[in-house]
């Protein structure tokens, strides 16, 4: 691996684009691993573990995520949103999932 590869690649990307389909193929095309923050934060407080009391302590109770219009939030993204949550912790999580 070259000095200057970078080990972890953060997408951000506009709600109107399937970008979970996209990112699970780019991984798998160029052996990586794919993993999407809001699933786990999602499946941490849904389970209420340890890292999930620890997101909803730190969670924002700012104004609720809007999507453009006509944008669905069918998997519940808005609430689970990385963004909502103490980043240091988010980034402690994602480390210890990987």
């Amino acid at each position: 691996m070259s000095l200057f590869a970078p080990q972890i690649i953060l997408v951000n990307h506009e709600k109107s684009l399937d970008i979970d389909t996209v990112s699970s193929n780019l991984a798998i095309k160029y052996n990586m691993i794919y993993v999407s923050a809001y699933q786990v934060i999602a499946e941490h407080i849904k389970n209420n573990s340890k890292w999930g009391q620890l997101l909803m302590a730190s969670k924002r109770t700012n104004e609720p995520i809007k999507f453009a219009e006509g944008v669905s939030d069918s998997f519940n993204e808005a609430e689970y949103c990385v963004s909502l949550y103490d980043q240091k912790l988010v980034l402690d999580l994602m480390r210890a999932t990987i």
